[in-house]
């Protein structure tokens, strides 16, 4: 891995920290962990799905677990920033365990 392909991971990482104080500052600090939980499960039982599926999927979700938290845009980040960390470091690459 080169000192480019660290830096990019390093973004992302920091990307994925913002998101979860946004997350757990405006919905519930448990938000963060089991938000991440549901994007790796979905990610694993969904793969080959269209990203907008999985994304439906859990937000969902997200509404039935935390039907005051109304910070969608929020959630919709973290889940980005979190799926885009798992892609980078490959995660849920082919033939990935």
């Amino acid at each position: 891995m080169g000192m480019l392909d660290r830096w990019n991971l390093g973004a992302k990482a920091l990307g994925v920290m913002r998101w979860a104080a946004d997350v757990a500052r405006s919905i519930d600090p448990e938000a963060v962990l089991r938000l991440a939980w549901k994007v790796i499960e979905i990610e694993r039982e969904r793969r080959g799905e269209p990203g907008a599926m999985k994304l439906s999927e859990l937000l969902q979700w997200f509404t039935t677990n935390y039907p005051n938290a109304g910070a969608v845009s929020v959630v919709i980040g973290y889940v980005k920033a979190i799926v885009d960390l798992l892609n980078a470091v490959g995660v849920f690459a082919k033939g990935a365990k």
